[in-house]
């Protein structure tokens, strides 16, 4: 007896997907919907004291909006230890989910993705991670070349791994690179425009070891935007910033942000400024969980005292400490603050017309002073025994006095 082979039904399933995951311009690009995460498996084997395995922002949701009649504008806020970057890496796709529907990206299947670039449909390309501390790369140079004269930024003498500004947006950070991982020359006109937008063009010629701290993080997220991310994720961007810096550095992330140009998402530590233009909250609590988010007024009037909530705060931090008691605690053992002015005593530092430069490069002295009606060029310091001296000045600036 011949038997005939059973012929199934063709199944479109992209109809299917449709049917169960429908997507639209108005989708979020993320969604968490009461998730627990992992870095390992759950039901992994091994010695639990040797191998931790703890559980990840339980029963977490959240939802990062493609679009809204007023744009949105996050921050992730929570101490050192509280997760910051453990919450970005779950935005990204990293981590077990569980379930593992819990955690989606509509927005990113849909039709307008897929117009503007399929590559953006992997949400580690579209959703783009910076960071700033040494962990993740806190500098520009390549991982195999270091510069034989980093202490000295403003050496005049230039080597062969004295990257520029401009290679380092290209992609030519290590020697004898391959074409493939270079920019190809049809995306100069992105690369102006990253430029212009983060304020980059004096720069682009100087070698990455002579940019200044917040030089350094602009170049960074500049490199992060050729690649056309949906999600911008800034790691703590102001953490050792000087308050100029911080001033100049905020108003560009504002823009980008509310472009969405990318959409921008900013951790922070509590002690850290809380920039004006950010509208919503995640407060990270002990343990790698939420403790709070919501709109900014309404998460600051959780996790701030009587005095601040309900105003805008230009700080996070919220609690207020108590004055500081002077205790003896300096090396000679004197008082850190003086009720009188102490008598000044001899000399024990004098500089007279000091000028530091490399080669043609002046950092130090680069100005003239008048001492008693005399024009003297150069830097004029006398520090006495008995002062105390504070030396301030933006990070980046050491050319005025």
């Amino acid at each position: 007896m011949r038997r005939h082979a059973s012929v199934l039904p063709r199944i479109n399933c992209q109809s299917l997907l449709r049917k169960y995951y429908s997507t639209g311009p108005d989708d979020p690009i993320i969604r968490i919907d009461n998730a627990i995460f992992y870095r390992q498996h759950p039901t992994s084997t091994g010695p639990e004291e040797t191998q931790p395995n703890p559980s990840l922002f339980p029963n977490l949701t959240f939802e990062l909006p493609s679009s809204t009649p007023k744009n949105q504008h996050w921050a992730i806020i929570g101490s050192s230890s509280a997760g910051k970057t453990t919450f970005f890496e779950i935005l990204r796709g990293q981590h077990l989910c569980f379930p593992p529907t819990a955690r989606s990206y509509p927005f990113l299947s849909s039709q307008e993705i897929e117009q503007k670039d399929p590559r953006l449909r992997n949400p580690f390309r579209a959703i783009q991670y910076v960071g700033f501390s040494g962990k993740y790369g806190g500098g520009l140079r390549g991982g195999n070349t270091a510069g034989a004269y980093l202490s000295a930024r403003y050496e005049s003498r230039r080597e062969e791994t004295d990257f520029t500004v401009m290679d380092y947006l290209r992609g030519n950070v290590v020697l004898n690179p391959s074409t493939e991982n270079l920019r190809p020359s049809d995306e100069y006109n992105g690369i102006q425009t990253v430029i212009s937008d983060l304020n980059l063009e004096e720069l682009v010629d100087m070698p990455v070891g002579n940019l200044s701290n917040g030089q350094t993080r602009r170049a960074k997220i500049a490199k992060a935007l050729l690649d056309r991310p949906e999600v911008l994720l800034l790691d703590e961007p102001f953490m050792g910033l000087d308050p100029p810096t911080v001033k100049t550095l905020s108003p560009l992330l504002y823009n980008l942000a509310e472009a969405q140009a990318p959409r921008v998402l900013l951790s922070l530590r509590p002690q850290d400024p809380l920039p004006e233009w950010i509208t919503h909250i995640v407060y990270l609590g002990p343990e790698l969980r939420v403790a709070h988010q919501g709109p900014k007024s309404k998460v600051l009037s959780k996790v701030g005292n009587k005095k601040t909530a309900g105003k805008q705060s230009s700080w996070v931090g919220v609690k207020t400490s108590k004055k500081p008691s002077f205790s003896k605690a300096s090396r000679e053992g004197l008082p850190l603050q003086h009720d009188s002015p102490k008598s000044v005593g001899q000399p024990i530092v004098e500089m007279r017309d000091v000028c530091v430069k490399y080669g043609d490069k002046v950092v130090l002295g680069n100005w003239q002073e008048d001492i008693d009606g005399e024009q003297r060029q150069g830097l004029q310091w006398t520090v006495r025994r008995g002062e105390r001296w504070g030396i301030f000045g933006p990070n980046g600036i050491s050319t005025h006095p």
